[in-house]
């Protein structure tokens, strides 16, 4: 693709580095949670790792197949939250979703400029 994104930060918020910390030391401590692409991610948004368009697009298809879930529908059993909830908040929960979406649009944005 001829189109860069330079004019985009993908730098990861805070509240998604907080919630990537959270879940991986809730996946360490319950061993529950995501696959190694699911922890790697939540490794790089802990960090606030600036992110390639492709690692963007891979965390709005994971939140596009998980619309039915979110954070309030985590479940607790004998104190340990469900692995589900886990990998959601190893993707950077509810902020990493509109963080991610917000981050694909103004790529979307860019390419039509660029394709026009």
């Amino acid at each position: 693709m001829s189109n860069t994104y330079e004019s985009i930060d993908f730098t990861p918020p805070r509240k998604v580095a907080d919630n990537a910390q959270k879940a991986l030391e809730m996946h360490d401590e319950f061993s529950l949670g995501s696959t190694e692409l699911g922890y790697a991610r939540a490794c790089d948004l802990k960090d606030r790792k600036p992110l390639s368009p492709e690692a963007v697009n891979r965390m709005c298809n994971y939140f596009n197949h998980q619309t039915q879930y979110d954070e309030k529908h985590s479940s607790y059993n004998k104190g340990a939250p469900s692995a589900s909830y886990i990998t959601w908040m190893l993707w950077g929960g509810k902020e990493g979703r509109d963080w991610a979406g917000k981050i694909k649009i103004q790529m979307q944005e860019l390419n039509q400029k660029s394709a026009a």
